[in-house]
């Protein structure tokens, strides 16, 4: 958790953050420090929207917007480059320890929604995100799998995962979720679209 003491010995003008904080906020705004929480974000457009409220909050709407218009480009650009390609069978997931049955990506997530802009198709659209069993991997088989980048290592070598597609081929791509849900997004967009069909954006 933040350290509130250390925050407002910063003499900060203002404080970003995410939906989930617990009793820092009020102590902080107790402090006469302005905070500015912004919703979980959960699709592209809700990266705009936070991209425009912040920007607003720190006086600078015209840099927003140029920000917003240059990532909302550049997802067009890439998703132009797999226009009509095959979709490919992909899945989302995040392991807690590893052993444990991982939690996929479905639908609502961003994750979702950057696989089908990248051209490829959700295995685990059909159900909201959720730990998901190993024998449900097996049974819907997706030829690739993105991950957290520590996660990677730990997927390939499970047992109970290697008549995976994804896993046989060797097609498990590791992508930091400060990616996904960040100014980064249209970077993730490329690294699943190469991982997905061979086009590097």
């Amino acid at each position: 958790a933040p350290n509130v003491e250390v925050i407002v010995g910063l003499e900060p003008d203002l404080v970003l953050g995410a939906t989930d904080w617990g009793g820092e906020r009020p102590a902080l705004e107790a402090a006469g420090i302005t905070v500015l929480t912004t919703p979980w974000l959960g699709s592209v457009p809700d990266i705009f929207a936070a991209i425009e409220t912040i920007a607003a909050a720190i006086d600078s709407i015209s840099e927003g917007a140029k920000l917003v218009g240059r990532i909302a480009r550049e997802i067009v650009e890439a998703e132009a480059l797999v226009l009509g390609a095959p979709e490919i069978r992909a899945a989302f997931l995040y392991a807690g320890t590893p052993g444990d049955p991982p939690y996929a990506a479905g639908t609502g997530a961003i994750e979702n929604e950057l696989i089908l802009r990248a051209g490829g198709t959700n295995v685990f659209a059909d159900i909201e995100s959720a730990q998901v069993s190993f024998e449900s991997i097996l049974e819907k088989d997706p030829a690739v799998i993105f991950t957290a980048p520590s996660q990677v290592e730990n997927l390939i070598a499970n047992p109970l995962l290697q008549g995976v597609s994804a896993i046989r081929d060797g097609r498990v791509v590791g992508i930091r979720a400060s990616v996904i849900a960040s100014t980064q997004v249209s970077q993730g967009l490329g690294v699943m679209i190469e991982a997905l069909h061979g086009i590097a954006p």
